[in-house]
């Protein structure tokens, strides 16, 4: 086995094994550390590489294949062990896993220059100018009877009065636990749709495994949803805060009231 290997850690004869391995003892790790908090995220896997070690897990050929370091080319500049890669495919990301990281997450804050920037909000804050009272939105409530009601909206806006379309912003109870009790960011989910957003909503999450219930934490009614929500996901982008190995492509990690903020300086609405 060569110690150097360049974007074959799928190949390794290590990577099933390992991941088999991560998988089945999450639970007797969290059982185990469940208790402690991790300022830094990759610190959380390397606690559990040193424990399945440490409790034999692991054996000698399979951790020699586990602690070679791997280049992927565009990615980690000074490579990463295998095990590591491996924790970060499985179990990394899992509302368990973050439930013991207390520290703030990396990666770029959100910056209004950002956003002047790409001429998305004027250039100093300060410029806003509230419209007037009529032309602000008023929260409704859905009704009709097609309505899925799990998933109504804990806030709903109408921007447009003339809209029939949605923009829908969801996440899990867990999520939105981690960002009460630890202030981790949650990840939400920015979708839009011409039929009512619960509709919408509840046909994603009946084919998508989790264990913690969905919650809409916004929806907004408006004339163009498609061109709102090509707006919203471009903003959030060149905020780098657009999460690629989340199931699905539409998911960010920002806090609801982030993102309401932006909906608002992009529509010109005072809430």
């Amino acid at each position: 086995m060569s110690p150097v290997q360049f974007n074959t850690h799928t190949k390794s004869p290590g990577w099933v094994p390992l991941k088999k391995i991560f998988l089945s003892a999450k639970s007797d790790f969290l059982r185990k550390f469940g208790g402690q908090r991790f300022s830094e995220k990759h610190l959380i896997g390397a606690a559990m590489w040193k424990w399945l070690c440490e409790s034999g897990q692991i054996t000698q050929e399979l951790r020699a294949y586990a602690e070679a370091i791997h280049y992927r080319p565009g990615k980690e500049r000074d490579g990463l062990p295998l095990w590591r890669l491996v924790f970060k495919a499985t179990i990394r990301n899992t509302p368990e896993i973050d439930a013991l990281f207390s520290g703030a997450r990396k990666g770029p804050t959100p910056r209004y220059a950002r956003l002047a920037a790409a001429g998305l909000v004027p250039d100093k804050p300060a410029d806003f100018v509230a419209r007037p009272a009529a032309e602000e939105p008023t929260s409704v409530q859905p009704d009709g009877p097609n309505l899925h009601s799990a998933y109504r909206a804990l806030n709903e806006w109408v921007l447009d009065d003339l809209g029939i379309e949605w923009v829908y912003v969801y996440t899990t109870k867990r999520e939105l636990e981690n960002f009460a009790n630890a202030g981790i960011e949650p990840l939400l989910k920015v979708g839009q749709t011409r039929l009512h957003y619960s509709q919408r909503i509840g046909t994603q999450v009946a084919s998508t495994a989790s264990n913690s219930p969905f919650v809409c934490t916004t929806a907004y009614r408006t004339r163009d949803a498609q061109q709102l929500e090509a707006a919203i996901h471009k903003a959030l982008k060149l905020q780098d805060r657009h999460v690629r190995d989340a199931p699905g492509i539409e998911w960010f990690q920002v806090t609801p009231e982030a993102l309401h903020t932006l909906v608002q300086a992009m529509t010109g609405k005072t809430l």
